[in-house]
């Protein structure tokens, strides 16, 4: 009869194999970890950018559009065993116990986990990108981020390229969104006396007319085709024309547009300007067909707000990098909160901050470019985090396809 040397290495046996089973790959983990390099990668792929903007060197953005991740486990087990017989010499003594006689068994097992990730790395390089990258952002866009509840002065200081006041008399000063300028503290002064008026967005109904009015006769020649654009939210309206009732095709389209907010300012704001460029009073649809930019009295001002680009957005960006960089007179591009609960609050933080060759503190994005490292910190960092909000969606939205409408500039008077 075979005995044990050991009985604990049975037990140590089965609890061995019994607790493989409960391992397993934790694809939560994987999913949480990829997570969190992408946004990583994302975050430092903005600040390069920045970075190269500063230098005047040429942009370049990757994406990865696709990650696939495995994880496997394998398992073996084993057992061995040393029998020694108390007479070795035959056959049938090997497998006869005796006196003296000791058997002994151990146990082995191995356990084998892998986890891996594969990727495909792409260049956004290409025509139908940098279309939209280099073309200006329409107030559609604008007026998302300010339903967004992303603060005012934030965004228009991002976007805003100028603003051009151009008199009656034709005289125009122009003001120019550049802090390597000595004239940039004007600029400053005059956007944050526009937000104070109420400057702000709205979407507005604009109808838009197709084709020629037609009479009775060419509309029954059209009459099937009109059919099928009713699917698509085009109308059939009656016009009169030199007495003459005509039918014309429209569609009315929501179009964003610049106003101002009817405030307790708004007195200043008509004296200046025009009462046509307030925005609509709340649960009311405005109709822009209705509300000329252009007023009536040709002794009021007129503004010209001219609008960035992505790639514009990028280049002035790289501008405050320089500017507070300056070693003879650096400086660093402050904004004044101009929130609800915020207003005469004497505070100003800083637009972007990027500190240059500072170490290892934490960082929101860190990149080492041209043999110098550049980050954003993690702790009193002003508005940089929003900053890198922003340029993400800017640039999500220049990779979904379609054409973009061009829209330079936005005429106030």
């Amino acid at each position: 009869m075979l005995n044990l040397k050991s009985p604990l290495s049975a037990f140590l046996l089965a609890t061995t194999l019994a607790g493989c089973s409960t391992i397993d790959p934790d694809f939560k983990e994987m999913s949480s970890a990829y997570s969190i390099i992408v946004e990583k990668y994302n975050n430092d792929n903005v600040l390069l950018n920045i970075v190269r903007a500063s230098k005047s060197m040429p942009l370049g953005f990757l994406d990865i559009p696709s990650v696939i991740g495995t994880g496997s486990i394998s398992t073996t087990a084993g057992l061995s065993a040393s029998i020694f017989s108390a007479n070795a010499a035959s056959v049938t003594g090997l497998f006869s116990a005796g006196a003296g006689a000791v058997s002994s068994y151990s146990p082995s097992t191995s356990l084998s986990l892998n986890r891996s990730f594969n990727f495909t790395q792409s260049s956004l390089d290409n025509a139908q990108f940098m279309r939209g990258f280099l073309t200006e952002l329409t107030p559609d866009t604008i007026h998302f981020f300010t339903k967004r509840h992303i603060p005012t002065e934030l965004l228009y200081t991002m976007v805003i390229e100028s603003i051009e006041a151009v008199r009656s008399d034709g005289e125009k000063q122009v003001y120019d969104n550049n802090p390597l300028l000595p004239s940039y503290p004007e600029f400053q002064q005059l956007l944050y006396g526009l937000i104070d008026l109420g400057l702000s967005s709205e979407t507005v109904i604009q109808k838009i007319n197709f084709g020629p009015p037609m009479d009775g006769a060419e509309l029954y020649k059209t009459i099937a085709p009109i059919v099928n654009l009713s699917k698509d939210g085009f109308l059939l309206e009656t016009v009169k024309i030199d007495g003459k009732d005509r039918y014309q095709i429209t569609k009315t389209l929501p179009v964003a547009r610049i106003c101002f907010k009817q405030n307790k300012h708004s007195a200043t704001v008509e004296s200046l300007y025009s009462g046509s460029i307030f925005c609509a009073a709340p649960g009311v649809t405005p109709n822009s067909n209705a509300a000329k930019l252009k007023g009536t009295n040709d002794k009021k001002t007129t503004l010209i707000i001219n609008i960035r680009s992505t790639r514009n957005v990028f280049d002035f960006l790289g501008q405050v990098l320089n500017a507070q960089l300056n070693q003879k007179d650096p400086y660093v591009v402050m904004l004044r909160p101009t929130g609800p609960y915020t207003q005469g609050a004497d505070v100003s933080l800083p637009m972007l901050k990027i500190l240059k060759d500072s170490g290892n503190s934490p960082a929101s994005a860190a990149i080492t470019y041209d043999g110098n490292s550049y980050a954003i910190p993690k702790n009193e960092a002003g508005y940089s985090n929003m900053v890198l909000d922003i340029l993400s969606q800017l640039l999500t939205l220049n990779k979904i396809p379609g054409s973009i409408p061009a829209s330079p500039a936005v005429l106030i008077k």
